[in-house]
């Protein structure tokens, strides 16, 4: 498996991801994020990790962005956008949705919170879902959230921490033991509209 420059492979979920720096980038955060995301905790905080993600928020703001990210993820075939950090600007925003385009063979799954942030923002995240069917769009929730409207739209709900009702799937990769994302598959299916996670 050839190294990517600026994806991350994540040998426990056995995809490639693109991350950038919890809380700052991430403008629909909540009280329960801040205190409990598991971005800001752990081996997030190490040094080499911080470092590695304000690098590639530097980078996002660059003009070889698109291209680059487009030829690592049209090899990467599945690249799950945010371990760390959310859609923060209009510019990155427009940025994703060319690098998608450009990688129809390429699976894109991502939760996001920016459906909480400025109406601009929830537009674009309103035009992916609509527009990319190579993109698997979650819109995250927790018990800060539970009592918030979500838009219209929302087709893919990811909750946290929240009470398990009817038809939504259990995180297997939390629950199974050797399962990974890649050979679950519930994030990146069709079929799968609301699954919970366990605050990890």
């Amino acid at each position: 498996m050839r190294p990517h420059r600026w994806l991350t492979w994540n040998k426990t979920l056995r995809v490639w991801s693109w991350n950038l720096p919890a809380g700052e980038t991430c403008p629909g955060q909540t009280s329960w994020c801040r205190t409990r995301c598991y971005a800001r905790h752990n081996y997030f905080t190490l040094g080499l990790v911080r470092k590695a993600h304000q690098e590639r928020l530097s980078f996002s703001k660059t003009r070889s962005f698109i291209p680059t990210l487009v030829s690592e993820c049209q090899e990467a075939k599945l690249v799950r956008i945010h371990s760390s950090g959310d859609f923060y600007s209009h510019n990155y925003m427009a940025a994703w949705d060319e690098i998608i385009h450009q990688c129809p063979d390429t699976t894109f799954f991502c939760y996001t919170r920016t459906w909480r942030a400025a109406e601009e923002l929830v537009d674009i995240l309103e035009y992916f879902n609509k527009t990319h069917s190579n993109l698997f769009l979650w819109l995250s929730m927790d018990p800060a959230t539970q009592h918030e409207q979500l838009p219209s739209w929302a087709n893919r709900i990811a909750y946290i921490e929240m009470p398990l009702w009817t038809g939504y799937a259990n995180c297997l990769k939390q629950t199974q033991p050797g399962e990974s994302c890649r050979t679950c598959g519930k994030c990146f299916n069709k079929f799968s509209k609301k699954i919970v996670f366990r605050q990890h």
